[in-house]
């Protein structure tokens, strides 16, 4: 399986990620948005987030790239779903991420 990070960003101060998989058979994004420590949703299980929306409904939390930036928690989704044919690009998790992003802002104020 073939894990490669395609995007770094920063948007109104929250870091995201995303990720292309490629397992031979199908390939697909995930976005990882960065969950600051002062947030109400820093370190829940995605599965205790449910005003989040999202391509697919978050589908990751947690440490996801401690190599990357040490001790940072992000929530996360896929695009690995049999209807994700139309969102499975790079472009389309980019703005999933912003989307969370501006979610989490609004309700963390």
């Amino acid at each position: 399986m073939n894990l490669e990070i395609m995007k770094v960003g920063v948007f109104k101060g929250y870091s995201y990620v995303i990720t292309h998989t490629d397992n031979g058979f199908s390939s697909w994004y995930c976005g990882y948005v960065e969950v600051p420590k002062n947030h109400i949703y820093f370190e829940q299980h995605y599965d205790n987030i449910d005003d989040i929306e999202c391509h697919g409904g978050l589908t990751y939390s947690g440490y996801r790239f401690k190599d990357y930036k040490d001790k940072a928690y992000y929530i996360g989704f896929d695009t690995n779903h049999f209807d994700s044919e139309p969102a499975n690009n790079l472009t389309f998790v980019e703005n999933e991420c912003l989307n969370i992003i501006d979610q989490l802002i609004k309700l963390n104020n």
